[in-house]
């Protein structure tokens, strides 16, 4: 797996005649030699060289991991503390020596920095290359995606209107990890009655009452994410609290009908808030349509109204409309799904009222 990648990196500095290429981003990192392990990589740095062997730049605090778990096991390692062997003090130095030993004087980089001596240009050639989950990665985020399922069928147990909102988040997440889940790819997100006209809410001890509460939770599998949300009415709901809920509904399902490769993703989102704008509720779908999920829960390519890209098999990212009404309620639905011959719904919790 990670052979490949590489193979793919070398050969484009080669093209380009490029010494090296720097690799600093958490993602990207984790991409190239630690893909299994959530949230953040062994190592700090990686180098591709265009001739040698890779090197990756670990600290101190995680050298003896990385030099287990890591693919790349040419590593350099920084300290600052006293008595323990290392290649530098800090990060940069060790960076600048490894690139000064291989003679790099021209290099790309997935982030933007200075080194000394050096002539670097940015480049997002990782980042795409991300954007197209291969195999292995579809078969993990598939796993996530069952996992997340399973959560959004166990709330219809969990949730009472007497139980708080932490209450539920935290029986949510014992249960993510009893049927497997590393740990959540984010907080999760239990928001009821006026918290969920909120887009984004930090779960308190409010009982959760009547009305409706947006659930929105993923998981980690083997270090690829996944992210759903399902919103549930609990108690006593109004006929309008179930009108807004059809038309997100609605929304998102003819966004997903639409959903084919070379189309462009700011479709996805203009058809989305076309339909909003039809009942005037527009002004109240707040951010953007979707985004591209796998190592991270938010990465490329991003599904929004300014976004340049167009759909490509392998392209794993959400759908997820939502109207949120201030100081009354909200309603968000989001669902991953995978490009590939046809679009596949990777979540498949049960939507309808």
């Amino acid at each position: 797996m990670y052979q490949k990648r590489w193979g793919r990196i070398k050969e484009k500095i080669d093209d380009e005649k490029i010494d090296a290429f720097v690799v600093r981003d958490n993602g990207n990192i984790r991409y190239l030699c630690c893909s299994d392990i959530p949230s953040f990589p062994l190592v700090s740095c990686v180098v591709i060289p265009r001739k040698g062997k890779n090197i990756a730049i670990a600290s101190s605090l995680e050298e003896f991991r990385a030099r287990d778990k890591c693919a790349i096991k040419n590593l350099r390692i920084f300290c600052p503390y006293p008595g323990i062997k290392s290649d530098g003090k800090n990060l940069d130095g060790v960076l600048g020596n490894v690139l000064k030993k291989i003679n790099a004087k021209k290099i790309l980089s997935d982030t933007r920095q200075k080194i000394k001596n050096v002539k670097l240009r940015q480049d997002d050639f990782v980042f795409k290359m991300r954007m197209k989950k291969d195999k292995e990665e579809i078969r993990r985020i598939r796993k996530a995606c069952m996992i997340a399922d399973y959560g959004a069928k166990i709330l219809g147990e969990i949730i009472d209107e007497r139980k708080t909102e932490l209450q539920v988040a935290n029986e949510l997440d014992c249960a993510l990890r009893g049927k497997g889940a590393q740990c959540n790819s984010f907080p999760t997100i239990i928001a009821s009655g006026r918290n969920s006209s909120y887009s984004h809410h930090d779960n308190t001890n409010k009982k959760l009452g009547n009305g409706m509460v947006i659930c929105d939770f993923g998981v980690y599998y083997e270090g690829y994410c996944s992210d759903i949300t399902r919103t549930m009415p609990v108690g006593n709901v109004s006929e309008k609290m179930i009108d807004v809920y059809n038309l997100v509904l609605e929304a998102q399902e003819k966004a997903i009908k639409k959903i084919k490769v070379g189309k462009k993703f700011a479709e996805i989102d203009k058809l989305i808030r076309e339909i909003f704008r039809e009942y005037g509720y527009d002004r109240y779908f707040v951010h953007s349509t979707g985004h591209g999920i796998g190592l991270e829960v938010h990465e490329k390519p991003g599904v929004a109204c300014n976004a340049k890209g167009r759909i490509e098999k392998g392209n794993v990212f959400t759908v997820e409309p939502g109207i949120y009404l201030p100081k009354k309620f909200g309603v968000r639905i989001e669902d991953d799904l995978l490009v590939g011959e046809n679009v596949e719904v990777l979540t498949k919790a049960k939507k309808k009222l």
